[in-house]
């Protein structure tokens, strides 16, 4: 689970962790598990991203980011990535984690 959502995006990852940390606090206060619901459709993101693409303010952008990427080229990212990488680990056990199965 956690690899997925790493590897999908990082909005997926906070939307996880809001969801997990809303449940635990309210099985914590003795409360039933009331997430929000979902907000928009894959659909509707991806429709939105097509019409933010082809926007004129994107469009003005183009040039900026065509010559970011021109720095770039030939750049180790690796190294450069992997100086700002952090890990987490987190472990749920007892009460808390049985309630959530």
């Amino acid at each position: 689970m956690v690899c997925h959502h790493i590897a999908i995006d990082g909005v997926s990852w906070r939307i996880l962790v809001e969801d997990l940390t809303t449940a635990l606090s309210q099985l914590v206060q003795g409360k039933n598990i009331a997430l929000p619901r979902k907000t928009h459709s894959f659909a509707y993101w991806t429709d939105a991203v097509s019409r933010y693409r082809d926007s004129y303010l994107l469009q003005t952008e183009k040039s900026y980011w065509e010559q970011v990427q021109k720095q770039m080229e030939g750049m180790d990212l690796t190294t450069a990535v992997s100086k700002q990488m952090r890990q987490l680990t987190a472990t749920l056990e007892g009460e808390p984690l049985r309630l959530l199965q």
